[in-house]
């Protein structure tokens, strides 16, 4: 798994299932079973996300004021970003 900002120099070879990082990039531990479950499963996730928007979406007018009525999000005004 590569990760991003990792700087693979050209012809560089990494072992497969291992954990890329670093510039350069650098092999620094075989990945788990669960992590490579993990990665794959969102790998997958996406790959059902596009396929569902490919069939469900559609081109729409843009509106021209806010409807009467329509739902907002709320937000809990106790979340605050990690310092």
């Amino acid at each position: 798994m590569l990760v991003a900002s990792a700087f693979v120099k050209a012809k560089a070879e990494m072992p497969a299932n291992y954990l890329i990082v670093g510039s350069p990039a650098k092999a620094i531990r075989e990945l788990s079973e669960q992590e490579l479950a993990w990665k794959k499963q969102g790998t997958h996730e996406y790959q059902v996300l596009v396929t569902r928007c490919k069939q469900t979406l559609h081109q729409v007018e843009p509106l021209r004021e806010i409807e009467p009525g329509r739902k907002r999000l709320v937000f809990d005004e106790n979340l605050r970003p990690k310092q």
